[in-house]
């Protein structure tokens, strides 16, 4: 959204916590990159970068804040407070915060809680990035907060470039077998495990081959479970890769299988590359994508049975790729900085 905000003349700055991070080559040349003099902040919280983003603030008379992620909305909420000025705060929550707070030990959860019960309704506006996870914030608030859903900035001219690249794997010379496609961290939330078993049911009626894109420390777990169920040489988890949409532009399906989700910016791409989807009914975002199952197969989470069958339908399907990238387009770069830039101009 930065290289839509600056071709439209719109001056902007991005605060940086700390310097270092994988993303900061993607920042385009025309915005400011600012890095907090501060402590270095934990994994667990960035509260004692607070004083050093107010000052900032200060010294920039800065008028609009954006921020992103819950403990950088907690930060900012904190950091406006203090500083000594007018700041228009608009936080955006991407996480479906019950199924991350749940995981947490309760000496963690139980103080984040307490902080986005006090200070998220402090805030000019809040935005959410599916209306699951806008339901659930609205069970946190003890009272009643302006909260729009804006769904995540997807598709982009680079993307569709990317898409149109070949693929250099050998499972994709030949059209005569199926290539089923993921991709996402490997970790439980994506709920590899059943993905593979579903995949195991469905090679025991056809032939077809799965890949898996992406990193993470479930890695060990997933490949346990391969050789287990004797599918080496129909599985591969080929790591991080720099362009997984010319896969899923070639994949025969793609299949998100996420216990939970913020949004699901895979199920996006993957339809922006015309590929058809398959995806877990989780909390939340995938349901609001798919329309409720008139885009793709949607199905309960954690049933490898139900999954196995959702993927066999769609692999016969006669898919309108066509429409399914008509759909991909709600989620245009311009189209989304449209809807933020409303919200912005709105406090």
């Amino acid at each position: 959204m930065l290289y839509e905000l600056t071709k439209r003349g719109i001056d902007t700055e991005v605060i940086l916590a700390r310097k270092d991070g994988g993303f900061k080559s993607d920042i385009p040349d025309d915005t400011t990159l600012v890095t907090l003099d501060s402590p270095d902040p934990t994994k667990y919280t960035l509260l004692p970068t607070s004083p050093y983003l107010a000052k900032h603030l200060e010294k920039t008379n800065t008028g609009k804040l954006l921020s992103f992620m819950t403990h950088a909305n907690i930060t900012s909420l904190v950091a406006a407070k203090i500083a000594k000025q007018d700041i228009k705060l608009v936080i955006g929550e991407r996480n479906h915060l019950s199924r991350k707070l749940d995981r947490e030990p309760c000496y963690r959860a139980t103080p984040i809680k307490f902080l986005i019960q006090n200070l998220y309704p402090k805030s000019d506006h809040i935005i959410t990035t599916s209306n699951g996870v806008a339901d659930d914030l609205k069970g946190y608030l003890k009272r009643e907060t302006s909260i729009d859903t804006i769904y995540n900035p997807v598709v982009t001219d680079d993307l569709i470039s990317k898409s149109r690249m070949n693929v250099d794997h050998v499972w994709f010379k030949s059209d005569d077998t199926p290539v089923i496609l993921a991709a996402g961290r490997l970790h439980p939330q994506k709920d590899f495990r059943t993905l593979i078993r579903a995949f195991n049911r469905v090679v025991d009626k056809r032939d077809a081959r799965l890949l898996i894109l992406g990193e993470g420390p479930e890695r060990e777990r997933l490949e346990s479970l391969i050789s287990e169920l004797e599918i080496e040489s129909l599985v591969e988890l080929p790591g991080s890769v720099n362009n997984p949409f010319r896969y899923m532009a070639n994949a025969s399906v793609f299949v998100l299988s996420s216990k939970w989700e913020g949004f699901g910016n895979v199920i996006v791409e993957a339809m922006a590359c015309g590929c058809p989807v398959v995806a877990t009914d989780c909390p939340s975002g995938p349901a609001e994508i798919l329309e409720n199952g008139e885009y793709g197969e949607l199905v309960p989470v954690k049933r490898p049975d139900l999954l196995s069958g959702a993927i066999e339908k769609t692999l016969d399907n006669d898919n309108n790729k066509d429409r399914i990238r008509d759909r991909a387009n709600d989620f245009t770069v311009q189209e989304i900085t449209d809807q933020y830039l409303e919200v912005l101009e709105l406090v």
